[in-house]
């Protein structure tokens, strides 16, 4: 009887000691970019090149978009990122300053112009 007190508290012990990592597990490290790229019509333009880079870091995440046009960058850190989006027969659009923040998806939609992609 006596071991399975001692157990039962050892038992204890140690799921107390485990709780504030479990907890810390569930803790939202990083947040997301999610938006689509159309033309000037609203036409949808799939299989954009979009990259996303840290103003303070200089680390750069990309995608391309889907067939709809619609792109998603997951796992960044909360920062402030530049987005440059390129595709053929289009100039290529740089938009600054979209702050990212933690356990948060910002909304990043690219319109893209006539041109090609050596225009800057």
């Amino acid at each position: 009887m006596e071991r399975y007190v001692t157990l039962k508290k050892i038992f204890v012990f140690l799921t107390i000691l485990m709780m504030p990592f479990s907890l810390a597990l569930g803790q939202a490290t990083s947040g997301s970019v999610a938006g689509s790229v159309k033309d000037a019509t609203g036409a949808a333009i799939s299989h954009a090149e979009i990259s996303l880079t840290s103003e303070s870091t200089g680390v750069t995440s990309t995608a391309v978009a889907n067939n709809a046009g619609e792109f998603l960058i997951q796992n960044l850190l909360p920062a402030i990122y530049d987005v440059k989006t390129v595709a053929p027969g289009f100039a290529p659009s740089v938009v600054k300053g979209i702050h990212v923040e933690l356990n948060a998806t910002v909304t990043a939609n690219v319109i893209l112009s006539l041109g090609t992609q050596t225009q800057t």
